[in-house]
């Protein structure tokens, strides 16, 4: 899984690319958070530098690595920031590890399925089977932007390189996740959960500006589920607020704020792993750091990710962990209690 890690400080920001993005749409926030707290920002399966099968691309599994990515850099508690699929992402690794999340910031969700989870992905698979993955793609991230900017061209043409076998698996899924677990991932979260949001997706996929006072089923959905959540509305742009020169430093000054409403929790919830039998804290039996620092640009020009690179020296470290081939924990099935982990020191 590549990952790449700048500054130092606690507690830890970890932030969670959308679908058929990558890990350079932080760039910004990481420029802005790395001179006080530890920033890593990574490349979800299939998307950017790190590989994909089909089979392994799933909210689950996603949500499993990030967990473990937290686990592996000793990193928990973390704030875990989300954007569009990445808030599912961050809520799934919540989930999953309640004990490596401080806080979460969710920044722009939605909810693409509803009802009986089977029926919820073969609805978005046969909207994808009608159109063919290629226009598909190029349509509905068309649609991100009903205010463009001056990295909407750039962000639509990256979208529709995603692997078609990747991208025609993965969003259906994340349909199904909606309808199956969405509701009880916002209500399981244990820390302060921020969201902000910029649009709302309609009934075609098609996204609008959300003004202020405006809400939508997303948002519906985290005040019923999540109502202690802190709401945010970015009025006036487009999906990728995160990436908008004219509202960047109210993004920052968001996730920011996100921080602080977690640093309290980061004090008095400092929740530690139960040491697993032949797992000792800091080495995981079924993870391999491999540490590749590569310095200059040259690692910058994959045709991957489109277009120029900044050069890894102005970036900082970044490396790669080795994912399993079938991760375990991706799934409800097979994760434990909260028992499995142990209490708040004192409890």
């Amino acid at each position: 899984m590549h990952y790449e890690l700048r500054g130092d400080g606690s507690p830890s920001l970890v932030f969670v690319h959308g679908f058929a993005c990558d890990h350079m749409d932080w760039t910004a926030q990481v420029e802005a958070l790395s001179e006080r707290h530890r920033v890593v920002t990574c490349d979800l399966r299939g998307h950017g530098y790190t590989p994909g099968k089909p089979q392994d691309c799933s909210i689950e599994t996603y949500g499993a690595d990030v967990a473990e990515l937290v686990e592996a850099l000793q990193l928990a508690p973390a704030i875990l920031v989300g954007h569009s699929m990445g808030c599912r992402v961050v809520l799934e690794a919540a989930c999953q590890r309640p004990w490596a999340a401080a806080g979460l910031v969710l920044i722009d969700g939605s909810v693409t399925g509803s009802g009986e989870p089977a029926a919820a992905e073969l609805a978005t698979r046969e909207k994808i089977a009608a159109k063919g993955f290629r226009t598909f793609s190029a349509d509905f991230f068309r649609d991100m932007f009903p205010v463009r900017f001056d990295r909407s061209d750039e962000i639509i043409e990256r979208a529709c390189k995603l692997p078609v076998e990747i991208g025609s698996t993965l969003f259906p899924r994340i349909s199904r996740w909606d309808a199956q677990h969405m509701n009880a991932a916002l209500a399981a979260v244990q820390a302060p959960l921020m969201v902000i949001q910029s649009t709302y997706m309609d009934a075609t996929l098609k996204r609008q500006s959300l003004q202020a006072g405006q809400s939508s089923p997303w948002l519906d959905r985290v005040r019923e589920y999540a109502p202690n959540a802190r709401i945010e509305i970015v009025s006036g742009a487009g999906h990728f607020v995160h990436m908008w020169v004219g509202s960047l430093a109210r993004s920052i000054t968001f996730v920011a704020v996100g921080y602080a409403c977690a640093l309290h929790s980061a004090v008095t919830r400092m929740w530690e792993p139960r040491l697993v039998p032949g797992v000792q804290r800091g080495h995981h039996a079924h993870l391999r750091l491999r540490r590749e620092f590569v310095e200059g640009s040259s690692a910058y020009s994959s045709s991957k990710s489109g277009g120029s690179r900044t050069p890894l020296r102005d970036l900082g470290r970044s490396t790669a962990l080795q994912l399993r081939e079938s991760p375990v924990n991706c799934s409800r099935e097979n994760l434990g209690s909260l028992s499995d982990f142990d209490k708040r020191p004192g409890s």
